[in-house]
This record gives C-alpha cells, sequence and structure tokens, in this order.
C-alpha cells in the first residue's frame, strides 16, 4: 500500500502525509489483529457452545441464551456507546474482553447453577458489545478514505479467527 501523496515542492507537508500514513498503517493492522483474536474468542459462544449443549442434550437452554444473548447486545447498545467514549480505545478493548473473560468465568462456574450460565452470556455479550463498537470505530477513522477497504479486510480477518476458534472449540469438545 502506497501511503504518500505527491505534495509537489512542500516537503514538510510530504513528511506529515508519510507519518499520517506509517501510523494509519499501524492502526490498521491493530484493528485486524483485534478482529481476529476477538472473533476467535467470540466464536465459541456461536459453535463451541451449541456442540457441547447438543451433547448434554440440552438445546433448549441454548435457545434461551442465544435469547440472551441478542437482548443483551440491543439493551446495552447506548451504555456501551457512552462508556467507550470516555474511554481510550486500549482501555475500552481491555474493558471489553474482561467482560469477555467475566462471561467464560461464569460458564466455568456449576453447569446446574442457572444464574451463572445467564450471567456469563449477559456479561459477554456487553464485551462483544464494546469490542465491536470500538473495532468499528477504528476502522472508520484508520484510513477514512479506505475505509471500505479496510472493513473489508477486517471481515476476514473475522473469517479466519473464527475459523480457528471454531476449529480450537471442536478440538476440546
Amino acid at each position: 500500500m502506497n501511503f504518500t501523496l505527491s505534495v509537489p515542492n512542500a516537503p514538510s507537508l510530504r513528511s506529515e502525509v508519510v507519518w499520517r500514513g506509517l501510523i494509519s498503517a499501524i492502526r490498521v493492522k491493530g484493528v485486524i489483529a483485534i478482529c481476529l483474536v476477538s472473533t476467535f474468542v467470540y466464536i465459541h459462544f456461536e459453535s463451541t457452545a451449541p456442540l457441547f449443549f447438543g451433547k448434554i442434550g440440552q438445546t433448549t437452554f441454548l435457545s434461551l441464551m442465544f435469547v440472551i444473548n441478542a437482548t443483551t447486545v440491543v439493551a446495552t447498545q447506548f451504555i456501551a456507546t457512552q462508556l467507550i467514549e470516555r474511554l481510550s480505545t486500549r482501555l475500552g478493548l481491555i474493558v471489553g474482553f474482561a467482560f469477555y473473560g467475566a462471561g467464560f468465568i461464569c460458564f466455568s462456574l456449576p453447569a446446574d447453577v442457572i444464574a451463572f450460565w445467564v450471567l456469563g452470556v449477559a456479561l459477554f455479550s456487553f464485551g462483544e458489545v464494546i469490542v465491536s463498537l470500538l473495532i468499528d470505530y477504528e476502522i472508520a477513522i484508520a484510513v477514512p478514505e479506505r475505509s471500505a477497504n479496510v472493513f473489508g479486510i477486517s471481515n476476514l480477518a473475522n473469517a479466519l479467527g473464527g475459523l480457528a476458534g471454531g476449529w480450537a472449540g471442536a478440538i476440546i469438545l
């Protein structure tokens, strides 16, 4: 990718454009890495959980988990937006991944206590909202004139992260 503009007779402006391009390239690579990691983590809810609940014959409870996930995602959009406006991107991602982790911790608690699973799904889903919003925001500002390209590359990263996460989850089960 060529991130420089041809600006005749303006060396200071040209170097500024080069630096902006370099910073944008680094930001894009970071966003792509975050997409891979985020989808690797998220896909366990989408693919490993159905495998697990199918194994133990609890597909009805799985449906309830997906309803809780969808409800939490819709209900917390505004709260998450308000939260991430106050945080740096790095801190926001830490918070989002911490919610993912808290959800997974709840999933590891005794399976016969449904409240742990419900709380786990709600925490996981809130983390999903935070991370997804931050990724979209970072893509939009990384290279504004090429944001469609970066969104496309991030979707490829999501696919690869989902493939690796689903494969890892199937191996674990």
